[in-house]
């Protein structure tokens, strides 16, 4: 069980940015139906957060018993006591049941592929799963308002938020791995293949990481000045979906923890 119901909820809002960033801000420009399983994978870990969040907040008044961290278990305990009692529509479940489904059906799918603007996922007997832009708007919407209602449980809301986009660097490194990776799978020839002076150790680890989830990988080819021009193209936006201030910084200037993190294609977040 995590530390705080603070920090659960803090993962939720996360994630949330991260799906409303990769739908407002990069499909938007980029137009790829790939990247909505993206926004798939981060609603889905957005609710489990937030679910996770107030169970903890609960957990710690003594209102329920102790639980395996584990989402099954999670889920069967806010189902039968949590949402009950805090008199949650019955729409919340079926979201979070829906995303849990499409998110382990992208990882199982024996097929899936591109028609027209959106991307089709095919279960075991082939029977067709589409995804659309319009579906994934709908998702996020219902997913906002889902998380609003657990905000106000727990009465807790954001002050700020802070965008860390990736070091120049990185940006290189992801170009060369893609390279590399598409001929091998060699964690020797790879590490060799991305080295990057000054930031060797980073690059190791970053290889490590990406042959263990390829899928973290960002599919798209933005220079750091075309990233930029995006998110602040859409700063305004960003600001006033998520009702507070949005800083943009560089991860390669701060100290901040969190900023090691961001990746081109995928900034680190920080709620305060």
């Amino acid at each position: 069980m995590p530390t705080t119901y603070q920090e659960s909820f803090q993962k939720s809002e996360q994630q949330l940015i991260s799906a409303k960033y990769l739908l407002d801000v990069t499909y938007r420009t980029i137009q790829d139906p790939k990247l909505l399983i993206g926004v798939i994978t981060n609603l889905f870990s957005s609710l489990e957060h937030a679910l996770t969040a107030l169970l903890t907040y609960e957990y710690s008044l003594l209102l329920i018993p102790t639980y395996e961290n584990k989402f099954e278990n999670k889920f069967t305990l806010f189902h039968s006591k949590s949402a009950k009692r805090n008199h949650i529509p019955q729409k919340y479940l079926e979201l979070i049941k829906k995303l849990h489904y499409l998110t382990n059906l992208h990882k199982t799918s024996p097929v899936e592929f591109q028609r027209g603007n959106k991307l089709v996922l095919c279960d075991k007997d082939y029977q067709l799963e589409p995804l659309t832009l319009e579906l994934a708007q709908e998702y996020i919407q219902q997913t906002i308002d889902d998380i609003r209602s657990v905000l106000a449980l727990i009465k807790k809301e954001p002050a700020s938020i802070m965008l860390f986009v990736a070091p120049l660097w990185k940006y290189t490194f992801i170009k060369k791995f893609k390279k590399t990776f598409s001929t091998t799978r060699d964690i020797k020839t790879l590490i060799i293949s991305c080295a990057i002076k000054g930031h060797e150790t980073d690059v190791a680890k970053l290889v490590q990481q990406f042959l263990k989830n390829p899928a973290k990988v960002s599919s798209l080819n933005l220079t750091a000045e075309d990233e930029l021009h995006i998110i602040f193209e859409n700063i305004s936006f960003l600001s006033a979906e998520f009702g507070c201030p949005v800083k943009v910084v560089d991860a390669a200037k701060s100290s901040e923890a969190k900023a090691q993190f961001a990746l081109p294609g995928k900034p680190a977040i920080l709620i305060a």
